[in-house]
């Protein structure tokens, strides 16, 4: 009978795999206790389908941390939020004298 071979995965690729860092997915197999099924160049340790499966569950439900995008604030945009502040504040201005005069 012909050996079946069965896909085998390094930290790195199970890191990439969940787009997760490569220290936390070494902290996932050390914190589950997880032993390599084979060693290969390097010192490089390959991890079973079923380390795999685990990280899949554990993962899946776990929100990704997005990538925030911020945009820079042109000059444009700080004078556009300061004049709309201007405006606000002189309606507030414009009430509390109208208040206090018919008073």
């Amino acid at each position: 009978m012909a050996k079946s071979k069965t896909k085998t995965y390094t930290t790195s690729d199970l890191a990439k795999e969940f787009s997760i860092s490569v220290v936390s997915a070494s902290r996932f197999i050390q914190k589950h206790h997880f032993k390599p099924v084979k060693t290969g160049n390097h010192n490089a340790k390959y991890y079973s389908n079923s380390v795999y499966q685990e990280m899949k569950k554990y993962y899946q439900f776990k929100p990704n941390s997005e990538v925030k995008q911020h945009k820079n604030a042109t000059k444009d945009d700080i004078i556009n939020q300061l004049t709309a502040r201007v405006n606000e504040q002189a309606e507030i201005i414009k009430l509390a004298f109208n208040f206090f005069r018919f008073s």
